[in-house]
């Protein structure tokens, strides 16, 4: 059986306000990258030495918005599960520490602008951090 936390959506708490910011920051990112395909495909070839192609980046770019959209109904949400908190703490985990390996161990070429942006990448962790502990917060009022 899932363990349900019931807050009002009018009630700001740490869990909600962290999954709101996630799907905004998923929305844009994702917007950015259906517009700049082009841009990102030739970021990719000269900081990876192969190219990901335009349709690859705006297919992949295209869900984020998707996501984000789900973040954000999840937030509005009257009562939130574990469960559904759970998935997104998951992958901005995931993905934080992925990211972050890929910057500490130099898995590729990558040029200062790309470390720079392996970083930008690597701060979702931070949304993670933040989902849990809001979790967290939510599980010992209730």
């Amino acid at each position: 059986m899932a363990t349900a936390i019931r807050v009002q959506p009018s009630m700001p708490n740490l869990l909600r306000i962290a999954l709101r910011a996630d799907g905004i920051v998923e929305i844009v990112f994702g917007i950015i990258g259906i517009v700049d395909a082009e841009l990102i495909d030739t970021f990719s070839k000269a900081n990876l030495g192969f190219s990901l192609g335009r349709p690859a980046v705006v297919i992949s770019s295209a869900i984020l918005p998707l996501y984000g959209v789900a973040l954000l109904w999840t937030a509005a949400r009257p009562t939130i599960s574990t469960q559904q908190a759970m998935i997104p703490i998951t992958i901005n985990a995931v993905s934080g520490v992925i990211t972050i390996a890929l910057l500490v161990m130099g898995w590729s070429k990558f040029t200062n602008e790309g470390r720079w942006a392996i970083f930008v990448l690597a701060s979702v962790g931070d949304f993670a951090i933040l989902q849990a502990y809001g979790l967290y917060r939510q599980r010992k009022l209730n």
